[in-house]
């Protein structure tokens, strides 16, 4: 009689049962919590330590990828091209740094960590030289799109797994402050490569910034090894009743992830909105131009909007792990506030707007590309991070590299860029609705019973303040 009433309870209560195996494995006498409990401080000090590693590379990497609008000017005056055929330039190697994610994911699956950082950063130094003797701007099309696109692939992706792979379900503030590194890179190194190319010429600056990419990033790059083998084995034993689509190390779970209806909208969402934002990486500076700002005001402008863009990094790296409803709110939320200012565009003429319009959409895509991480983590579980990780990154470059056509054909078929406005805008716009989807979708199969939103506790590093994950797990 017993045993009828518990099969009857466990059919009605299939999630609890899930959680409770969970609670079982962790409490094992040889689990994580004893083994660590015996050693904490390197634990927990080493993800750290890989975190202020990764704000260091991600500095001179997306700092410069993202301080390429100071290149923009002196690259179309010294070969005499036109805005597009530049900004496809700086386009191609941050699109590329998405594209090869896969790659990426695949290469430091193999060879780990450290020696994927260490070939990454060799290839950005040396891109560096190279483009520093073009003759043309299609050889840069190789020596800095191809060559920087594909360092920044390995190093980006090899960082934000290996920040993941360290926090887990609490990585919302590790990976905030890692990717703060781009802010803070793109705040210096924006005005810092201004002032080398005035000085010494666009050529110099690239060798100057190629030495000093070599001498702090290096030493970086030693920090990154892989977590210990009970970290991994915790997380695989927490996660061990959750469908599992990555099994192997092959490239095929990456495409089995990417079929998923949960993937296909998360990844047209970061596509889109994706394309929308490179058109400040790329064309800001030449519409601030074109309206009449002059170049030190323009310079201004875009270090207020790297500024207000640590600012939203650094507000999710504070309250993202601590929401009462799903990171996915905050990816609308943030597309529809930097959509309104991106239509105003329109009607912004004066250096006073530019500025409001610089912090609201700073702020806005800081969140953005902040969270969209710990989304990836939430919608498909710890376990699956990699794949899950590596498709929004790849989502994110495709993104990127569509969007240099967006602000450089508009100005060269019209004069002007309003039809950029419009284009952007409207994409952030529609990439908010294609998050809305994905939580409607998620609410109609929890619902029907395929999934549950669940409340986890991850014991896999107790000394965090708070060692909470919310995920949905399948239960079919």
């Amino acid at each position: 009689m017993h045993s009828d009433v518990q099969e009857v309870w466990v059919k009605l209560n299939p999630d609890a049962v899930a959680v409770s195996r969970i609670t079982e494995k962790s409490e094992k006498p040889n689990s994580l919590n004893e083994k660590v409990g015996r050693r904490p401080l390197p634990v927990v000090s080493w993800g750290w330590l890989i975190t202020l590693a990764a704000f260091t590379l991600h500095f001179f990497t997306y700092g410069t990828l993202f301080s390429f609008g100071a290149m923009f000017v002196p690259l179309r005056d010294t070969f005499n091209s036109s805005e597009t055929s530049v900004g496809w330039v700086g386009s191609i190697s941050q699109g590329l740094g998405g594209l090869l994610s896969p790659f990426a994911g695949l290469m430091f699956e193999f060879i780990g960590f450290r020696f994927t950082t260490f070939i990454g950063i060799s290839l950005c130094a040396g891109s560096l030289v190279l483009s520093s003797f073009v003759t043309s701007i299609p050889y840069m099309f190789v020596t800095f799109g191809l060559l920087f696109g594909t360092g920044t692939a390995l190093v980006f992706n090899t960082s934000v797994n290996a920040v993941a792979a360290y926090f887990q379900g609490r990585s919302a503030a590790a990976s905030g402050i890692a990717l703060c590194g781009m802010t803070v890179g793109t705040l210096t190194l924006n005005s810092f490569l201004g002032v080398l190319i005035i000085n010494f010429g666009w050529r110099n600056m690239l060798r100057i910034l190629a030495g000093a990419l070599v001498i702090t990033c290096f030493p970086s790059c030693l920090a990154f090894k892989e977590p210990s083998h009970d970290i991994l084995a915790a997380t695989k034993e927490m996660e061990a009743d959750e469908d599992d689509l990555s099994k192997g190390r092959d490239v095929w779970k990456y495409v089995r992830i990417f079929m998923t209806v949960d993937m296909l909208l998360l990844f047209s969402a970061v596509t889109i909105y994706s394309i929308a934002c490179a058109f400040h990486y790329i064309n800001l500076i030449s519409f601030m131009y074109s309206i009449g700002i002059n170049e030190s005001s323009g310079c201004l402008v875009v270090t207020i909007l790297g500024a207000a863009d640590g600012l939203g990094r650094l507000l999710s790296s504070v309250v993202g792990d601590r929401l009462p409803c799903s990171r996915l709110y905050t990816l609308v939320v943030a597309c529809v506030v930097g959509a309104i200012p991106t239509f105003c565009l329109v009607f912004i003429e004066t250096f006073g707007l530019m500025v409001v319009y610089a912090i609201i959409l700073g702020i806005s895509r800081g969140v953005i590309f902040t969270m969209q991480y710990p989304v990836a983590l939430e919608t498909f579980g710890v376990r699956r991070g990699v794949e899950a990780l590596t498709n929004v990154i790849l989502a994110m470059g495709l993104g990127t590299l569509l969007g240099s056509s967006v602000g450089g054909m508009s100005f060269d078929r019209t004069g002007s860029y309003e039809t950029s406005f419009y284009i952007c805008g409207g994409q952030l716009s529609f990439a908010a609705t294609l998050v809305l989807i994905l939580i409607y979708y998620r609410k109609v199969k929890e619902r029907r019973g395929e999934t549950r939103y669940v409340h986890q506790t991850i014991n896999t590093n107790p000394y965090l303040k708070r060692s909470v994950l919310y995920t949905y797990v399948s239960v079919v």
